[in-house]
């Protein structure tokens, strides 16, 4: 029964430790088959790492699937990878308004 709707969250961590989550971006997608842990998505420019938890939603008829977050680093903040994720790479945020 394709299209299999989709909602992708990546989790953006404070800290390198990943115990202080900072934001947890989304995106809904519809695949023509059921996702599973390990696929790497990428659709009109946006994309995401291998899949690492995907769960069936039965209420909403989704599947929710989760993908490997980012930490802050010596490199970028939580809030550099969050905005330029949502700049270039087109997820949304739960937190901030695009």
């Amino acid at each position: 029964m394709p299209p299999y709707k989709v909602r992708v969250t990546k989790a953006i961590w404070s800290n390198e430790d990943r115990t202080e989550l900072f934001d947890d971006l989304y995106r809904d997608i519809a695949l023509p088959f059921v996702p599973f842990v390990g696929l790497a998505l990428q659709q009109d420019g946006w994309h995401c790492g291998p899949l690492e938890r995907i769960t069936w939603d039965g209420a909403r008829q989704i599947f929710m699937a989760e993908s490997r977050g980012d930490a802050e680093n010596e490199d970028r903040t939580a809030e550099e990878m969050r905005d330029y994720d949502m700049k270039y790479s087109n997820w949304l945020s739960h937190k901030k308004a695009p």
